[in-house]
């Protein structure tokens, strides 16, 4: 896949972490960080509603296909829910954790704190980042 068939809208468009980790490929780097606002459920701990589509479902599967196919560290900072998280909890389709992925859910209003990210903490995915 080349840079045009990848980039299909921009950084808002769902593809857009697809559009990042084939230029990632591209390019000698250690890892990739992308940085959205929307809490996507990515550890699913907000359970389905009835007769509602799961709006970030296919997002969550391209998430981890995209990070399985990029094989480095790839770190999720996001807001939304104004929680702090610092975990691997995206699955792919077969329920297994994706060890390249790290999410950082970062806080926000009232508790506007700021926190510091170290890559290239260890030599694997899942120490990566500190």
């Amino acid at each position: 896949m080349d840079y045009d068939d990848a980039h299909t809208g921009g950084a808002g468009h769902p593809s857009a972490p697809l559009w990042a980790a084939t230029l990632a490929m591209a390019e000698p780097v250690q890892a990739l960080v992308l940085f959205f606002q929307a809490d996507i459920n990515i550890d699913g701990r907000y359970p389905p509603r009835p007769n509602k589509p799961d709006g970030y479902a296919e997002f969550r599967a391209l998430l981890a296909r995209t990070a399985q196919r990029l094989n480095k560290p790839l770190l999720l900072v996001h807001g939304d829910s104004h929680d702090y998280y610092f975990d691997q909890p995206l699955r792919d389709a077969k329920g297994v954790v994706v060890p390249q992925l790290t999410r950082l859910e970062v806080p926000g209003s009232p508790r506007t704190e700021w926190v510091k990210v170290r890559a290239g903490a260890g030599k694997d995915a899942r120490t990566f980042w500190q």
